[in-house]
């Protein structure tokens, strides 16, 4: 894939906190139907502060286990895989996370809140899928959508109030888009192919290769239904249109649209409330 991405924003990949090894370990595997707990276990046993990170949360009020959780395979097993690649990549990219989005006047924590709320939402519509759409794969994609922002925020400072088509916006500014960051920021990760291609296309689903286009348009709606149930990334939220094009490959209706803002919200702030204490 090509991008048209200048060398001065390139340059800013290097000024960002890489991804964890274990973080760098996790997506790739959580992303494949056949992986399994073990091969989650071993990556969280080799990082003996992630992993004491995941046993405190696993035991944290906001979870109220009867039974402590005394191993990490216990705690693993308790809160489930995706729950655990959203509690690494928060615990070890935090900064990354949690920074304050200026360019996109958006406050300090709105890019996690957004980006976890779009992965839950994205992981439940997988199973609302006419084909089969792995739910981890979903999840995976919606937490690192909208990481192209990360890096040109910083070009998008000063820039004209955020009104109408924010990606055009961004295009005059920068001479390209957050997608199109973000999915070269991607590449330099190397993340799957499939993450990749969600990352580029979700504000554009109909361009993504047929082969990736379930996935593509999952994250596409997940990202809306976070920002109509309240979690945006800054002035340009409300600023993109949905794709009605997403009907060919799910079968949601509007009520299940309401159960799954209200259900992103139950376990976003059950996540958020651990984290506090870890």
């Amino acid at each position: 894939m090509a991008y048209g991405v200048s060398k001065e924003i390139l340059a800013a990949f290097d000024r960002l906190p890489p991804l964890s090894d274990s973080v760098s370990a996790l997506l790739p595997i959580v992303s494949k139907d056949t992986h399994t707990a073990r091969d989650v276990i071993d990556i969280l046993e080799r990082d003996p502060m992630l992993a004491a990170r995941i046993l405190k949360v696993a035991n944290s009020a906001a979870y109220a286990r009867r039974v402590p959780a005394e191993t990490v395979m216990a705690a693993a097993s308790y809160l489930g895989d995706m729950t655990v690649v959203g509690l690494a990549l928060r615990v070890s990219n935090a900064k990354t996370y949690e920074a304050p989005l200026e360019g996109y006047a958006a406050v300090r924590g709105a890019l996690w809140e957004h980006s976890l709320k779009t992965a839950i939402a994205a992981r439940m519509l997988a199973f609302k899928a006419k084909t089969y759409l792995s739910p981890g794969i979903a999840y995976t994609a919606g937490l690192m959508h909208d990481i192209g922002k990360v890096v040109l925020s910083a070009f998008l400072k000063g820039s004209p109030a955020m009104t109408g088509d924010f990606l055009a916006l961004e295009r005059e500014t920068t001479k390209t888009d957050h997608a199109e960051v973000g999915a070269a920021l991607a590449e330099k990760w190397k993340l799957p192919l499939s993450i990749r291609s969600a990352i580029a296309w979700h504000h554009e689903p109909e361009k993504a290769e047929e082969s990736t286009r379930s996935l593509v348009f999952a994250v596409h709606l997940a990202d809306t239904v976070a920002m109509l149930g309240g979690a945006g990334t800054g002035g340009d939220s409300m600023a993109y249109r949905l794709d009605e094009g997403y009907v060919r490959y799910f079968d949601v209706t509007r009520k299940d649209m309401i159960k799954v803002i209200a259900q992103m919200d139950i376990e976003f702030e059950k996540i958020n409330e651990a984290l506090k204490g870890a």
